[in-house]
């Protein structure tokens, strides 16, 4: 199975969000590589875990900066990660209800191609956004310094 990769056309021009990113394609990376070494079942949920708890973490930082800098799309944009939240947490559960019935392979594959199509489709639309309030930002820290 091919490990994601981030790229620089992943940016959303936000140095946290980007990192945020990073760390979540890592974390699906690192579910990967825990199943096909053969993990234990702790070791399959630890990955799990993580991943849910990150990507729910994630979520709430995102939204507030949607939120803080009054993005236009954020109640679509919030919406996303609701669905994507239940989806991985339906998940888990099935995982933890039980787990040698569990196909980890099945949440890899939704994992990985919701990020990529989320960070591409839906991220991107906020890039401009982003980036000009963040220059507005500077500024006003520039002229009041």
């Amino acid at each position: 199975m091919a490990f994601l990769k981030w790229s620089e056309k992943m940016s959303v021009g936000v140095p946290a969000l980007d990192a945020d990113h990073k760390k979540m394609v890592d974390l699906i990376n690192g579910l990967s590589k825990t199943m096909n070494e053969g993990g234990s079942v702790d070791e399959v949920c630890q990955a799990i875990n993580a991943l849910v708890d990150y990507a729910r973490y994630h979520f709430e930082m995102e939204e507030r900066l949607l939120r803080l800098t009054r993005y236009p799309g954020i109640e679509d944009h919030m919406e996303t990660h609701r669905k994507m939240t239940a989806q991985i947490t339906a998940y888990a559960d099935r995982f933890n209800e039980n787990p040698e019935a569990f196909r980890v392979i099945e949440l890899y594959d939704m994992m990985s191609r919701w990020l990529m199509q989320h960070i591409l489709r839906e991220d991107k639309k906020y890039h401009e956004h982003m980036v000009n309030a963040l220059d507005r930002r500077q500024d006003k820290q520039r002229r009041s310094a």
